[in-house]
């Protein structure tokens, strides 16, 4: 319990940090696959083709790589999803808790949140840092930390 309110939200926003990691790599991989499907040209000549263009297994061995940091980021978002879950359930005030889950793991703007809870901005703001001052994040993974 010896981090600071900053602290606090840094460790909570790495769950936020790691979906973004993987909305990225899918969108990698989704860009990859495009590339391997779109329509090639017939060869017409026995001549060698250029070398500026790249062969489809080069874009092949790319996607099974950003396949595997996919997956790899898929279990880091789950793994610090459930870490910040496990924090959350202990908050024993429901609106507190509420308004954490929303903002670190829905990823809800505050407006949004604001919205939701029937509390104005400030109101929620205020709550969040009462809450993160008691909050033990002590159940938290050292190795999520960084």
């Amino acid at each position: 319990m010896n981090e600071t309110i900053e602290e606090k939200k840094k460790i909570l926003n790495t769950y936020g940090a790691a979906v973004r990691k993987y909305h990225a790599l899918k969108n990698q991989e989704k860009h990859l696959r495009m590339i391997i499907n779109r329509p090639r040209a017939a060869v017409l000549s026995g001549m060698p083709s250029s070398n500026k263009h790249k062969d489809i297994s080069d874009i092949m061995i790319k996607l099974d790589d950003t396949l595997r940091m996919v997956k790899a980021a898929e279990n880091e978002m789950l793994n610090k999803c459930a870490a910040i879950e496990k924090i959350i359930v202990n908050i024993p005030d429901g609106v507190a808790s509420d308004i954490v889950h929303m903002r670190y793991i829905e990823l809800m703007k505050w407006d949004d949140i604001a919205e939701k809870t029937g509390y104005d901005k400030a109101h929620t703001h205020r709550i969040l840092n009462k809450t993160l001052e008691n909050l033990d994040m002590s159940q938290y993974p050292p190795a999520f930390k960084d």
